[in-house]
């Protein structure tokens, strides 16, 4: 998923690579390709205007001025308004203090409901946790028999109900009890239509069983009728939060970016293929560096490109030097030649040195503590000479290190490092100015 939103995006952030400033026809005409990019991809028009917006603001507060790279800059600035619609963090599905925790799925017919239980059973399993799960689906013949067998490649217990829908739900949940279950998954039948009467039977369950979570569970493919699907369950059920499946498709994608941010409900997992194990948390941060690869490229490697953004995605949460090691990691196997064509060449020089110097900042950094390294501002020069002799290194290596951490540090959260970098480039004694 996303391919074609990726490649829109690239080609918009790459009409600034490798030049040190910004245009404002240039910026006019990002901002347009981003727009046109993401009402392809499906994401909703009043979002989509929104996110122009929001941009717009960040460039127009002097964002680009004091920057060295606003290719860099203007992917940084997307991915963080993505990942701020889409909640920021993970959201914990939670559990209820009182045994058992019983989540309710509900969803469209054929959203993948009974598969999502068996899914989040085994994570929920593997965390140690004793789960039980059920049907009520009475209109799907092979219902029970699917999750029967998908229960047991879950390890987990599967409870065969019979009788009517509100029936298996009660024996469900009292059987559950009965074997010390801390969690009952209860799958329902699909919704064939937006028709009050389709949600009765729901509510139901609900009113008898009062379940901890009610959570619908969405095809991403489904794209902005997905969006209004959301917000025919919150109104007609009470939805607590949303499971999306199918990421692995060639879908559009935009009904991932829309959901959370029209309807206010959390993403709480993710399905991204057919086997159970192919489900996770769902991570705004995985979404939005995903989505916005800094100084994509054909010829750079995705895999480095994808750890240094998630690097940098982590240092706006913390204060740590721990992601600049990743970041030094992504950079370790891009070739110098591909750089200088990139980028401008005084940044591809500083970033050739610090490839070359890697080794040198590695041994820097496990030669810290863990309250170090958790927070570089507590490097005196004390400090700063027992690391040096730690590490067999200098403590002009370990000031540069410093210096290194202190101009990202003040880029992702917000500020301006100009004046760090030209100092780290005489340092490093790098030729070129900004």
């Amino acid at each position: 998923m996303f391919d074609a939103l990726v490649d829109k995006i690239n080609a918009a952030v790459g009409r600034f690579r490798g030049r040190g400033l910004a245009e404002q026809k240039d910026i006019d005409a990002f901002l347009r390709d981003i727009k046109f990019a993401l009402l392809q991809a499906d994401v909703d028009f009043n979002l989509v205007s929104k996110i122009v917006a929001e941009l717009k603001e960040n460039i127009s507060s002097g964002a680009l001025e004091h920057t060295f790279n606003p290719a860099q800059a203007l992917s940084s600035m997307l991915a963080q308004t993505i990942k701020k619609l889409l909640g920021n963090t993970p959201k914990s599905i939670g559990f209820s203090p009182s045994m058992p925790t019983v989540y309710v799925l509900v969803g469209l017919e054929g959203s993948g409901k009974t598969t999502v239980a068996a899914k989040l059973a085994r994570v929920l399993r593997r965390d140690g946790r004793k789960v039980s799960v059920a049907t009520v689906d009475t209109k799907r013949a092979a219902a029970d028999q699917q999750l029967g067998r998908l229960a047991g490649q879950a390890n987990c217990v599967y409870i065969r109900t019979d009788g009517s829908q509100l029936e298996r739900a009660t024996y469900a949940l009292e059987q559950s009890r009965t074997l010390g279950s801390d969690v009952l998954i209860l799958d329902t039948p699909g919704i064939s239509s937006m028709e009050s009467s389709e949600f009765t039977a729901l509510r139901k369950i609900q009113d008898k069983i009062k379940p901890f979570k009610t959570i619908l569970v969405l095809d991403s493919m489904a794209g902005q009728s997905a969006v209004r699907a959301a917000s025919e369950f919150a109104e007609h059920l009470g939805v607590d939060g949303v499971i999306v499946t199918k990421l692995d498709s060639d879908a559009r994608g935009g009904a991932v970016l829309s959901i959370s941010a029209i309807t206010g409900l959390p993403i709480y997992y993710a399905s991204f293929g057919e086997r159970l194990e192919d489900f996770q948390v769902f991570d705004p941060r995985m979404i939005a560096y995903r989505l916005v690869v800094p100084l994509a490229s054909g010829s750079l490697d995705p895999e480095a490109a994808r750890k240094g953004t998630k690097a940098l995605l982590d240092m706006t949460e913390s204060r740590s030097i721990d992601p600049l090691i990743e970041i030094l990691n992504s950079i370790e196997d891009i070739d110098y030649g591909m750089m200088s064509r990139l980028l401008p060449k005084n940044v591809a020089n500083m970033l050739n040195y610090l490839k070359e110097n890697k080794k040198y900042f590695v041994a820097i950094y496990n030669s810290m503590t863990p309250q170090e390294r958790q927070d570089p501002r507590l490097m005196d020069a004390s400090r700063r000479k027992r690391v040096a002799r730690g590490s067999g290194t200098t403590v002009e290596q370990v000031n540069m290190l410093l210096k290194l951490y202190t101009a990202v540090e003040i880029t992702t959260h917000g500020g301006k490092s100009k004046g760090v970098i030209k100092e780290m480039m005489k340092m490093a004694k790098i030729s070129g100015g900004m």
